[in-house]
């Protein structure tokens, strides 16, 4: 393989690279903007949606003949792994507040710039393009990434500048272009396979509910009516349950 052919893999690699880092931003963006529109229906549903399964398993375990005293045991673990569950979801809506109030600072240029940043960065220290990244810059890659996508530009600079000395420039040698090569077509058919697939896939596939009014009624109905669902199959649980139990429980 000549250079100049090695040269236009890594090139048409690049694209695709910066491209995916791109919306990589745009789906983090797209799901903190989801999570706080719509936390209320989301939150209901976790509730429900957890309640029943525990509902419907410890009526099974007690029509399978395991012990009153099994069941409860169960139950606790429940209780437990569902506190887990409701913090886990307080810190993302928290994070995604905080997230959200740190990008009204930025207007659309201040974002652009930053994409032009993290491109530059990508292009000549991305993992998958240079050749003989070090687990250091592989690490800092990781932080930096992190920042892109959350939007913390300030925090993004300082890491990019305080990181500026770990990055190193190691040239590929003519007898490496075969093997290397091969790893970016490898690379190139993955990204442009996820790329396709994420447009497919929520949150890419519900885009239109932040920039058409009809859409988001439409997706926030849809939110409700599941949990109307669910809501119907709670109440028929919670009677199963008091009938075999001669309690209830609920979380």
């Amino acid at each position: 393989m000549t250079r100049e052919e090695f040269i236009l893999i890594r090139d048409e690699l690049t694209k695709v690279v910066i491209n995916f880092e791109i919306l990589q931003r745009k789906i983090h963006f797209l799901k903190c903007s989801y999570f706080i529109e719509y936390n209320e229906e989301l939150e209901q549903e976790l509730y429900l949606k957890y309640e029943n399964q525990y509902l419907s398993q410890a009526i099974i375990k007690k029509a399978d003949g395991e012990s009153l005293e099994s069941i409860a045991e169960y139950l606790e673990s429940c209780q437990k792994e569902f506190d887990i569950i409701v913090r886990n979801f307080q810190n993302k809506y928290k994070n995604y507040q905080e997230m959200a109030k740190r990008l009204d600072h930025y207007t659309a240029t201040d974002m652009e710039k930053l994409d032009q940043e993290f491109a530059d960065y990508c292009s000549l220290y991305h993992p998958v393009i240079k050749a003989h990244s070090t687990p250091l810059e592989s690490n800092i890659y990781s932080t930096l990434a992190s920042l892109y996508r959350t939007g913390n530009v300030v925090g993004f600079r300082n890491v990019l500048l305080e990181s500026k000395d770990s990055f190193t420039s190691t040239a590929v040698a003519l007898e490496e272009y075969d093997v290397i090569a091969s790893f970016y077509k490898e690379s190139l058919e993955n990204l442009k396979a996820l790329t396709i697939k994420c447009g497919k896939e929520f949150p890419l596939d519900r885009e239109n509910i932040f920039i058409d009014e009809a859409a988001h009624i439409r997706e926030q109905t849809r939110l409700r009516e599941n949990n109307y669902k669910l809501r119907e199959a709670n109440i028929s649980l919670h009677n199963d349950f008091k009938l075999n139990f001669e309690k209830d429980f609920s979380l």
